[in-house]
């Protein structure tokens, strides 16, 4: 017996940007040094590749679903479903963050991503938010510095 599975608004949209953001977590990790297993885009690779091959998987299997659908009125429901203002603003600063991490090494673009987070989930305010974004960078350091013995410059 088939069970019948409810539909939510913008699923197929959702599956294709998940697609294109494992693939561009992929190639993002792609370009990060790969000399061995154990360096830094060994892991972001691996899960790069693992997300990007089961989005693939359900993609395939549920064709026939959403070959039904139609484009126009699932994006009309998408946008307050799946997708509402603030979800959108932190995808933004999300990619952000990834994209000038390199640049801005490690600390600075933590930094700014954390204060940032604060301030647009509205956790904290400006001097607070630099307050506590300074606090976990410091416990961030303690943790990879003294437990982990991970060097983070």
């Amino acid at each position: 017996m088939e069970e019948k599975i409810e539909r939510k608004p913008g699923e197929r949209f959702l599956m294709w940007f998940l697609l294109a953001l494992s693939l561009f977590i992929f190639i993002v990790a792609w370009r990060m040094p790969l000399n061995s297993f154990s360096s830094s885009g060994a892991f972001p690779l691996f899960i790069g590749a693992v997300m990007f091959l089961s989005i693939l998987r359900i993609l395939w299997k549920e064709r026939k679903v959403f070959a039904s659908w139609e484009w126009k009125e699932e994006l009309s429901q998408t946008k307050p479903f799946a997708f509402p203002r603030q979800v959108v603003a932190y995808i933004v600063v999300l990619v952000l963050y990834i994209l000038l991490l390199n640049p801005l090494h490690f600390w600075v673009g933590s930094y700014l991503f954390l204060v940032g987070s604060f301030l647009l989930l509205k956790g904290a305010n400006l001097l607070r938010g630099m307050i506590i974004g300074a606090g976990m960078l410091v416990v961030i350091w303690l943790l990879f510095q003294y437990i982990f013995r991970i060097v983070l410059w």
